[in-house]
């Protein structure tokens, strides 16, 4: 796979600056970021204990394998 750095695929790119800039969450977010995480673990939780993933602490990645594993046991069901 290439990758921007890769001499042949360099000039194809512009350089991009990323400034990230930091912002205080209203309360109400706040209790939103709270529910959502633990919809998430919760989740994670019943995959983990459907050995589908090793542990709750996963990546985008993992998360993508997961989904692809899940689908074939569901449809395997099916």
């Amino acid at each position: 796979m290439k990758a921007e750095e890769n001499s042949d695929v360099k000039p194809c790119f512009n350089p991009i600056e990323i400034e990230w800039v930091k912002v205080k969450m209203t309360g109400e977010l706040e209790k939103i970021r709270k529910h959502l995480n633990k919809a998430l673990n919760h989740r994670l939780k019943m995959l983990k204990n459907l050995n589908v993933i090793n542990t709750i602490s996963v990546n985008k990645t993992d998360i993508l394998k997961a989904r692809g594993i899940f689908f074939l046991i569901a449809n395997y069901f099916v």
